[in-house]
C-alpha cells in the first residue's frame, strides 16, 4: 500500500508541474486541450510516471548489473551512479513529456528551465521516497 499511494503522489505532483508548462509556457501547444487543462496535466502526469516506470526499471536494472558496488548496499550500485541513472531518468522522461505537449523537441529556455525543474521535483520526490522506504526501490 505505501507503494501506491508514493506513486499517487508522484502523478499529483507530476501533474501539477505540468499543469504550470500548460499554463505559463507559449501557447502554440497543439498537442494540449486548452479547454480543461486539469485534465491535461493530469494525463501528461500519467504519462510521466508510466515513462518512468518503463524506462526506469530496466536501466535501474541493467545499471545495477553493469555498475555493482563493492559493499553491501539497497541501492545496489554505488550512490553517485545511482544519482547520476536517477538524473539521467528524469531527463530523458521529462524531455519525452516536453515532446508530447510541444510536438517538437527543440527547446526554447523557458523550456529548458521547466525541464530541469521537473527534474529536480523528480529528484526530491525519489530522495523523499527512498528515505521513507529505506532504499528499498524509487526509480520512476
Amino acid at each position: 500500500m505505501p507503494l501506491l499511494g508514493s506513486i499517487i503522489l508522484k502523478v499529483i505532483i507530476y501533474s501539477l508541474w505540468c499543469y504550470i508548462a500548460i499554463r505559463y509556457l507559449p501557447k502554440k501547444h497543439y498537442k494540449i486541450n486548452h479547454s480543461n487543462k486539469f485534465k491535461s496535466a493530469l494525463k501528461f502526469g500519467v504519462i510521466r510516471i508510466t515513462i518512468g516506470l518503463i524506462v526506469g526499471i530496466p536501466i535501474w536494472y541493467f545499471s545495477s548489473l553493469i555498475f555493482p558496488n563493492d559493499y553491501s548496499s539497497r541501492l545496489g550500485m554505488s550512490l553517485p551512479v545511482a544519482l547520476s541513472i536517477l538524473i539521467f531518468i528524469h531527463f530523458i522522461s521529462w524531455c519525452i513529456i516536453l515532446r508530447f505537449m510541444l510536438g517538437q523537441i527543440l527547446a526554447k529556455i523557458k523550456e529548458i528551465f521547466w525541464i530541469v525543474g521537473g527534474m529536480l521535483i523528480s529528484c526530491l520526490m525519489d530522495i523523499i521516497l527512498l528515505i521513507s522506504f529505506q532504499f528499498v526501490f524509487t526509480i520512476c
